[in-house]
């Protein structure tokens, strides 16, 4: 069972106590050899920390200092709320899965203890609990990378007095009314409008689209566009015939589907 944020901060006159009992653990793991992907954050862990005790200082530098543990250079010290996602509380001596290599011991946070900036925040992967300690006690490292990658909504809208459909590629999806969907930072979407019996699409407005083509946006924020149909309109000509007299009407133009 893991925690997010349980918190013992111990001080001559102050004690904090804040936990999550009921938070499992996230995983699973991958094991990629000398790391460890947790899929469920998408962090990437270092598998086997080196044993080696350092200052809080020294932590920083030497996390930033991996340049090619598992091909990747962007290596850093995890803050408390990553280092707390990997400990597991149905597990003691040390609390936290067999897949990683870990001393019975603590461990630093990249988080400032912030009642005493002389002070970070470390764990111990003995019990799992932690504790605010002097920056230049000698503390074991593990260093973290990456992450999810952020998500951004992509809102379509429907304007005007037709129908119509829009289509979502990615994930090759058909909506029929105003409707949201989620996309990874990044992601290139195309739109295909379709309009139906008796409507045209008359163009995109928002994010840059424009026109009656596709509509394509990255996903680098959230977005919203609006796709436009219009009901057809027809002529309805009434003429009079005949060797009689009289009047006509009900000629005019009339939207599709008028009676």
């Amino acid at each position: 069972m893991k925690y997010w944020h349980k918190v013992l901060f111990s001080n001559a006159v102050w004690l904090l106590f804040l936990f999550i009992s009921s938070a499992y653990a996230l995983g699973p793991y991958t094991n990629n050899g000398t790391t460890v992907t947790d899929t469920a954050t998408g962090l990437e862990w270092q598998k086997v920390d080196d044993g080696t005790l350092r200052t809080w200082v020294n932590a920083l530098s030497y996390c930033e200092g991996l340049t090619n543990l598992g091909g990747h250079d962007d290596w850093r010290l995890p803050d408390l709320r990553e280092l707390a996602s990997i400990v597991d509380l149905d597990r003691y001596n040390p609390s936290i899965d067999p897949v990683f290599s870990c001393q019975s011991s603590y461990y630093w946070s990249a988080t400032t203890f912030p009642h005493n900036t002389s002070e970070a925040v470390g764990i111990d992967f003995d019990s799992g609990w932690d504790s605010a300690r002097n920056k230049t006690s000698s503390l074991h490292v593990r260093c973290v990378r990456a992450g999810l990658p952020e998500s951004f909504d992509l809102s379509t809208l429907w304007a005007g007095s037709g129908s119509g459909s829009v289509h979502f590629n990615p994930p090759d999806e058909i909506c029929t009314t105003d409707c949201t969907k989620s996309y990874t930072d990044g992601t290139a979407v195309t739109l295909t409008a379709t309009a139906d019996t008796g409507s045209t699409f008359t163009g995109w407005s928002g994010s840059g689209c424009s026109g009656t083509g596709s509509c394509a946006v990255t996903m680098d924020q959230s977005r919203e566009v609006t796709a436009t149909f219009t009901l057809d309109q027809h002529t309805l000509t009434v003429n009079a015939t005949g060797t009689g007299s009289g009047t006509t009407g009900g000629g005019g133009t009339y939207d599709y589907g008028t009676t």
